[in-house]
């Protein structure tokens, strides 16, 4: 909920399906943060009644804003989708505005271990960054590269109530 005291701040998340909202969901937010929502042109209708029950419909009235941060792929999973999402948000949004963003390098390194002259059963270790290419994280469950996912560029899409 809006609250102009930063004392009494309240965030929360939680897993919604879309299509089953009730009461307890409405006007309980002034701000969703979503990602990758943006996978099913079907879903879109779905997206947007869920993001309009949730958001506090008060904010509008006071000088606070209520606002929808997507984030998604710059190359979209389902053509289209995201232009779905802009057609469906202009109609509640009293703006909508898609940047580009860049990718974001993951850190990485590798450790080496170099025996001390000194005493060969005492090693050192250190760090040394290395390219991304020999870089590897764990797949998901799905099999998919969360790594290239993760070094996507991505669209960040602003809807402003």
């Amino acid at each position: 909920n809006n609250n102009n005291n930063n004392s009494n701040s309240n965030i929360q998340a939680a897993l919604l399906d879309w299509t089953q909202l009730d009461d307890a969901h409405k006007n309980q937010a002034d701000v969703i943060l979503a990602s990758d929502v943006l996978y099913d042109g079907s879903t879109i209708p779905a997206l947007s009644a869920a993001c309009r029950h949730i958001l506090d419909d008060t904010t509008t009235k006071t000088k606070a804003t209520a606002v929808v941060w997507i984030a998604d792929p710059l190359v979209e999973r389902y053509p289209g989708a995201r232009a779905k999402w802009i057609q469906a948000a202009s109609e509640w949004c009293s703006s909508v505005t898609v940047m580009e963003l860049p990718p974001i390098p993951l850190p990485t390194t590798t450790t080496t271990t170099t025996p001390v002259s000194s005493n060969p059963t005492t090693t050192t270790t250190t760090k040394e960054p290395f390219t991304t290419t020999s870089f590897s994280l764990a797949s998901s469950l799905a099999g998919r590269d969360h790594q290239r996912r993760m070094q996507e560029a991505t669209v960040l899409i602003q809807c402003v109530v």
